[in-house]
C-alpha cells in the first residue's frame, strides 16, 4: 500500500504541495476529503486589449502601447474605474489580479496636439497629415 498524491483539477497546478490556477485563470481550490473542490475559469483580456482570454493571450488595442503577460495574483495600487469593473469578478479575496502589464492610450506623436491617438490627435499649425488611431499616417509630422 501507498499513498498517492491526489491531482489537480483541470487548469491547475501542484505548487509546494497544494493546488493553484494556472497563470491567466482564476478560482479557488479547497481540498476536501481526497479531491480538489473549485474550479479554474479563464480571466478575459483586461480593458482596451483583445484576444479570448489572458492564458491565450492579450494584445493590446488599435491606438494602444503596452502589454499583458499571464500572471499569478499580485497586488494592485493604481486603476481606473474601467479596470475595477473588469477585475470584479476575477479578483482574489487578498486583492491581486492575474495578470502583469496594461495597455494605455498611445500619446500624441511630436509635433502635434491632442491627449493620445484614441481621442484624436492633429498636426500642430505649420505641420500637415493625418494621425490615425491604427498606426500614424501622413504624420509624424
Amino acid at each position: 500500500m501507498r499513498c498517492e498524491e491526489i491531482s489537480c483539477p483541470k487548469d491547475a497546478e501542484r505548487v509546494k504541495g497544494t493546488c493553484r490556477c494556472r497563470k491567466g485563470y482564476a478560482g479557488e481550490l479547497k481540498l476536501a476529503a481526497n479531491a480538489y473542490q473549485g474550479i479554474c475559469k479563464e480571466v478575459p483580456c483586461p480593458p482596451s486589449s483583445v484576444g479570448k482570454h489572458i492564458a491565450a493571450g492579450c494584445k493590446c488595442s488599435p491606438g494602444t502601447v503596452g502589454g499583458i503577460q499571464p500572471s499569478f495574483k499580485r497586488t494592485f495600487s493604481k486603476l481606473d474605474k474601467q479596470e475595477r469593473a473588469y477585475l470584479e469578478d476575477y479578483e482574489p479575496t487578498d486583492g491581486g489580479y492575474y495578470h502583469k502589464g496594461m495597455c494605455q492610450a498611445q500619446k500624441c506623436p511630436a509635433n502635434s496636439v491632442g491627449n493620445d491617438v484614441v481621442s484624436g490627435c492633429r498636426c500642430n499649425s505649420g505641420y500637415s497629415g493625418k494621425i490615425a488611431v491604427e498606426g500614424f499616417s501622413g504624420c509624424p509630422c
